[in-house]
């Protein structure tokens, strides 16, 4: 989604704007991936088929929507939710998902350009340039936090038996995420192992282990907010 946002923002000094406003939320070989992959789609001319276009649509689609269910389903599970649905009903709701997922992904491009701006102006107004990335991971983090408690609460996830929303756990949960994407990003900085003795495939096992990670925080947040309910209860 980030490649196909990224090469249709307009023209091709744009989507390198945009990639290197990405790069700093995200694991270097992931960025890295996401640069050559961006590279690659403007360098190329666009002489698809129709039938073409809409079978890689379509499969983008889907398997993004069906890998965010996924996700949800591992939250109803936390709530307790008792919601059982058929499988026809998870491959529509995997189409219909992703909608709302695009859209966010360029909200999430102009807040990421918003922020930037905004620390930029801040630091030169205070004279402090190495002010600018602490300060836009804070915003960000703030963000983040308001982002996770609204998809706790959210009607997507399905009927909550336990509350999982709430200020609590959507703060941790974000402080978390931020800590550990900078933790790994230094880590793969000062130790490049995986790059190094796998390879190719050792870009796999540092963004699988990246989302892993994110996952277990987001995970977390849920699970502090269902333990404070029911002790409040």
């Amino acid at each position: 989604i980030l490649v196909w946002a990224t090469t249709l923002s307009g023209s091709a000094s744009e989507a390198h704007v945009w990639t290197s406003r990405f790069d700093m939320f995200l694991p270097p070989d992931f960025a890295r991936l996401l640069n050559e992959e961006i590279e690659y789609r403007l360098s190329q001319e666009f002489n698809g088929s129709p039938l073409s276009i809409l079978f890689h649509l379509l499969l983008l689609v889907f398997s993004a929507g069906a890998a965010v269910r996924s996700f949800l389903f591992s939250l109803r599970e936390i709530a307790l939710a008792e919601e059982t649905i058929g499988f026809a009903n998870i491959l529509w709701r995997s189409f219909l998902f992703i909608i709302p997922i695009i859209m966010f992904v360029f909200i999430a491009s102009l807040l990421v350009g918003m922020m930037s701006y905004v620390s930029h102006v801040v630091s030169q107004a205070l004279q402090v340039a190495w002010l600018v990335v602490p300060l836009l991971w804070l915003i960000m983090t703030g963000v983040m936090v308001g982002v996770l408690n609204g998809v706790y609460a959210s009607s997507l996830i399905g009927h909550q038996t336990i509350r999982i929303h709430g200020w609590l756990g959507s703060g941790i949960g974000g402080a978390l995420i931020a800590v550990v994407t900078i933790s790994l990003t230094t880590y793969y900085d000062i130790n490049p192992v995986n790059r190094e003795y796998y390879g190719a495939a050792g870009f796999i096992i540092n963004v699988l282990l990246w989302f892993y990670a994110c996952s277990v925080c987001l995970l977390l947040g849920a699970q502090i907010n269902a333990v404070k309910y029911l002790r409040q209860r």
